[in-house]
């Protein structure tokens, strides 16, 4: 979830080939850092599989920050 305050959590684990759903909260819009994403309004989402074993860290373009652990 994304909120004016952020991202919640601030950090995630996921296994490898799962899917997460990035979802705006927010009255801003949420542009993510992760490949296909498009500018997201209130209510919209996003998913994306994480294909591989890494830390992602996935940014708003406004400072804010979520690391993602994928094993």
């Amino acid at each position: 979830s994304y909120t004016g305050q952020g991202f919640s959590p601030a950090t995630l684990s996921v296994k490898k080939g799962e899917t997460v759903r990035f979802t705006n909260n927010s009255d801003l819009a949420l542009n993510l850092s992760l490949a296909g994403a498009t500018a997201l309004t209130r209510g919209q989402y996003f998913e994306y599989e994480f294909t591989s074993a890494t830390t992602v860290t996935v940014t708003d373009g406004a400072g804010n920050a979520m690391r993602v652990t994928v094993s």
